[in-house]
């Protein structure tokens, strides 16, 4: 599959997608979870979506950087319109791979990705977008019971991943994120899948050294973002954060033997 935007939707409750190849663009996400929450009126639970499962994703091509249009962006993404008791639950990704196309002509990776992960609510002034006409305002999503597992990125992101809500100058639309485990959500910076590594680490800031890694890099490398999103790895605005709720997030790997776990809270 070939798309500069979206390219897999998770956006129906029992659907599950197997060994899909994709070169993507940076419009859009080659996964994005819960089509804006947009999800047709005409469903009774048209807001309540769960276990939904894509099993291999391969990502031969990835053309990412800056987070996109909006900087919201990232491999997997929501950028969910506010919709009042919008959940996502049972969700789980395993199997993504992204190689290393060696460099070009002036010495860059070929390939390239922004943040890894970019998940959030783009909050109740986001009905100016086309996509957002529709929403019902009020709250961002809740993403609970989760599992994102066995990926293995050959390019170093440029990105944190990102949770983020939107809560600031009178807009409330409080994102929660409840019980994600991230389980071998490898990042190999050298390209060459057998050197250096760190993992996915939705760590508070000094706590990153409880993540494991063979490359000095066993830090935080997700960005909360209560307000304002980041632009390359400057830290998120953070003035207010009663709009984002963190509930267990896990980290899990198992790299050549060097294990490690943690749950942050």
């Amino acid at each position: 599959m070939q798309a500069s935007d979206d390219i897999l939707k998770l956006q129906a409750s029992g659907v599950t997608f197997f060994a899909t190849t994709m070169v993507s663009g940076n419009v859009g996400a080659p996964m994005n979870l819960g089509a804006y929450g947009q999800i047709p009126v005409n469903r009774a639970d048209h807001l309540k979506l769960g276990h939904m499962t894509a099993q291999g994703v391969w990502i031969h091509r990835s053309n990412h950087w800056e987070g996109g249009w909006d900087n919201r962006g990232g491999i997997v993404d929501t950028r969910s319109c506010p919709n009042e008791g919008f959940v996502m639950s049972n969700l789980k990704v395993d199997d993504l791979y992204i190689p290393s196309l060696g460099p070009d002509k002036g010495g860059k990776e070929v390939n390239s990705v922004d943040a890894l992960f970019a998940l959030g609510s783009l909050g109740d002034d986001a009905v100016k977008f086309v996509f957002c006409q529709a929403s019902g305002g009020g709250d961002g999503p809740v993403l609970k019971d989760s599992t994102f597992s066995n990926f293995n990125v050959n390019v170093e992101p440029t990105m944190y991943s990102m949770l983020y809500s939107a809560y600031e100058n009178g807009v409330k639309a409080p994102a929660t994120y409840e019980n994600l485990n991230f389980e071998n959500v490898i990042i190999w910076p050298d390209g060459d899948h057998g050197g250096n590594w760190y993992a996915a680490c939705p760590a508070p800031k000094g706590q990153g050294d409880k993540c494991g890694a063979k490359s000095g890099k066993g830090v935080t490398n997700f960005a909360f973002c209560y307000s304002g999103w980041q632009t390359g790895n400057e830290p998120c605005a953070s003035t207010n954060p009663g709009g984002l709720i963190k509930r267990k997030l896990c980290t899990n790997s198992d790299v050549n033997g060097q294990k490690a776990y943690a749950c942050f809270f």
